[in-house]
């Protein structure tokens, strides 16, 4: 997991390295909802994440490269009746594309890895083995507003063993 993750950051500095002379970095920190899609959204409750971003962007042009890290934690719905006491914790790692359709409105995209891993109380069943790291891919749409702040949806769909989990985000947040 490591060092696939440490590939897509570099793989992302070394897209972002023309730009790095002629813009400077924008960090940015978002928190908000995560709703589960498709099978996902069967067994799973709404839950919350949040995530960093660090982007390279030339203010002369619509295009900002970058790498992003989120987290998800969603809790799984009651089985026939029990709240089995677990949750789905993922961990991402992205490299980042935007595109500036405006002055406020932007797309972004974005392929990585997704760490997905199952936690459960003491008294929960053992859900055997909980820990995946899968390929993922993002895209969406995000708004600016006032002065650095941001609002983003995006779908996430991480490519797991014999089917596809898929997140939507939600979120607020502030760029530097």
């Amino acid at each position: 997991m490591r060092k696939a993750a440490l590939a897509v950051a570099a793989l992302s500095l070394v897209a972002t390295a023309p730009l790095a002379a002629q813009s400077g970095f924008v960090f940015g920190v978002n928190g908000g909802l995560t709703m589960p899609m498709g099978d996902a959204g069967d067994a799973l409750k709404t839950g919350w994440g949040g995530g960093v971003t660090l982007m390279m962007r030339n203010p002369e042009s619509s295009v900002g490269w970058g790498i992003e890290a989120q987290f998800n934690r969603l809790g799984y719905e009651d089985i026939l009746g029990v709240d089995p006491d677990a949750n789905l914790n993922t961990y991402g790692a992205m490299a980042r594309l935007e595109f500036s359709t405006g002055s406020s409105l932007y797309l972004l995209g974005g392929a990585g890895l997704f760490r997905s891993e199952v936690t459960t109380g003491d008294d929960s069943p053992d859900f055997g083995d909980t820990n995946n790291t899968d390929f993922a891919v993002q895209g969406g749409l995000g708004l600016n507003f006032g002065r650095g702040f941001f609002v983003e949806g995006k779908f996430v769909n991480v490519f797991t063993e014999n089917q596809s989990t898929q997140l939507v985000p939600i979120v607020v947040g502030i760029r530097f």
